[in-house]
């Protein structure tokens, strides 16, 4: 079952969002406390939103982030989805409820698209199956 947490809701799971973002982002620790901030700020003004997955048993067995946003130079709205973790295995058919009910969302507010990021494998491996299609790569060279 995947569910829209309520942004009075976000307190409650708040130590999972943490664990969340700091495993999925894999930041160094001087660098969490802002991304934290950020979060917390956008879950508790609707300016972003906690999706999670529950068990039969409503134990949480993952967790995703978006965030909707305005491209500045083409004037579209688009829902960024954030750090995604899951506890348990997640199916592949759970995913594409998760998908179809953030899409819902995105209509609702005018947005024309989803983006993801990740250097993580098996994202990459559910983004392929939901059918996203990968638009550009990033390169990093540290100095």
């Amino acid at each position: 079952m995947i569910i829209k947490i309520l942004s009075v809701q976000v307190p409650q799971f708040w130590e999972a969002i943490k664990y969340t973002i700091r495993v999925a982002e894999a930041l160094p620790e001087n660098q969490l406390q802002p991304v934290y901030i950020e979060w917390l700020h956008d879950l508790l003004n609707d300016k972003a939103q906690c999706f999670i997955s529950l068990s039969p048993e409503r134990r949480l067995r993952g967790l995703i982030l978006s965030k909707i946003v305005l491209d500045k130079v083409t004037g579209e709205k688009y829902i960024q989805l954030g750090s995604l973790y899951a506890w348990e295995q997640i199916s592949n058919e759970e995913y594409v409820e998760a998908c179809n009910i953030i899409a819902k969302l995105g209509r609702k507010e005018g947005c024309t698209h989803i983006t993801a990021r990740s250097s993580n494998p098996r994202v990459s491996e559910i983004a392929s199956y939901l059918g996203f299609k990968e638009k550009y790569k990033v390169y990093d060279f540290r100095l």
